[in-house]
Formats: structure tokens, C-alpha cells, sequence
């Protein structure tokens, strides 16, 4: 099953590697089940939350990381101007990160309204 499929059949995105853990459980169900009835069973046990849990581990990582990098860039005046411009742009790759899966997370809540 491709990723699209996936999405299309639970109604709303998933991140490339949340889809890589689904997609594994898929190759190895057991029941060898079709694609709608993975979907169905993916949803019906605790795919939701299992995905929720994932998206704020998530974002808790790269909130830590990215709290490290702005210290650094703060903290330590002796770096140098290519050291600064580079920790500058992983933070900035950071809060695009952090964004994306906080929209994904909130895309969810909303679906199922919690």
C-alpha cells in the first residue's frame, strides 16, 4: 500500500516516517488483511492515539533540540560567522519541523475531536 492510499482511506496526512511503522505492521499483519480492512483495524485499535503519542515524542525532540541550538547561537559569542550562520539555519529547519508536526498533531485532535 502506498502512503497516499493510506492517507486517502484514514482521511487526513501522515509524515513519511510515521508511514515507514504502518507500513511494516501492514507487510507483517498476521491476517494478512486488504488494504481497507487494515485501515479499518489500524483505526478501530488505537491507530489515533498510537499516532498522537508519535507526533508529540516528536515534537517534544525537536523542541529539546532546538532549545540546545538557540543556547548555543546565544550563549557563545566565540563562534564564528559560518558557525553562527549554520546553528542559525538548523534552528531555523528546526521550528519548520517542529510546525509541521504540530500541524499534524492538531489535524488529528481535530478529527476526532479531543
Amino acid at each position: 500500500m502506498l502512503q497516499s492510499e493510506f492517507e486517502d482511506r484514514i482521511k487526513f496526512k501522515i509524515s513519511q516516517d510515521e508511514y515507514l511503522k504502518i507500513e511494516l505492521l501492514y507487510t507483517h499483519d498476521p491476517k494478512d488483511r486488504n488494504k481497507d480492512d487494515f485501515c479499518k483495524f489500524w483505526l478501530k485499535n488505537d491507530g489515533i492515539q498510537w499516532l498522537l503519542n508519535e507526533r508529540q515524542l516528536k515534537i517534544n525532540e525537536l523542541s529539546r533540540e532546538n532549545k540546545t541550538l538557540k543556547f548555543q547561537l546565544e550563549e557563545d559569542n566565540k563562534i564564528s560567522t559560518k558557525q553562527y550562520d549554520t546553528l542559525y539555519k538548523r534552528v531555523m529547519e528546526q521550528n519548520k519541523q517542529i510546525l509541521y508536526y504540530q500541524n499534524l498533531f492538531n489535524s488529528v485532535k481535530k478529527l476526532i475531536k479531543i
